[in-house]
């Protein structure tokens, strides 16, 4: 998903770096020196923007392999969360739920349910969190 991103970002930087390279013939070509100063400051804003977006996409790969989620663990989570849950208390249960971060949508007979699933020995991630999801139909509901 984020390579893919990656690429389209590099493709558009070529292009951009193209454009620059052919307002800068066109300049010794006699073109108007405010107009090329003008498409200039324009290519050169929007290099910033995509550079600053390849660095934030780099990030999140790397920090995506960092994480490396290993499924077989998530499952032992939500086994050893199921079999426990039965016997908490309504303020334990209450409070798992809410540490799991459960949100319950009802929209008509659509019902959704999402969660959050703690990784253990992670920095902060700035990818979204793993999401359980189980729905009928697709949600409506807000997403935060």
């Amino acid at each position: 998903m984020w390579e893919t991103e990656l690429e389209k970002i590099d493709t558009q930087v070529r292009n951009l770096r193209k454009r620059d390279s052919r307002l800068l013939r066109a300049y010794e070509f006699g073109w108007d020196e405010e107009l090329v100063k003008r498409e200039k400051a324009v290519l050169d804003a929007e290099m910033r923007a995509f550079e600053k977006k390849r660095i934030q996409l780099e990030r999140s790969i790397e920090a995506s392999r960092q994480c490396n989620l290993d499924l077989g663990e998530v499952n032992k989570f939500c086994e050893l969360v199921r079999q426990n849950f039965a016997g908490f208390t309504y303020e334990n249960k209450r409070l798992a739920l809410e540490a799991l971060q459960i949100k319950v949508c009802i929209d008509g007979s659509d019902i959704s349910i999402e969660g959050a699933i703690p990784v253990p020995d992670v920095s902060v991630v700035p990818t979204p969190s793993l999401c359980i999801r189980q729905s009928r139909s697709p949600s409506r509901c807000p997403t935060q």
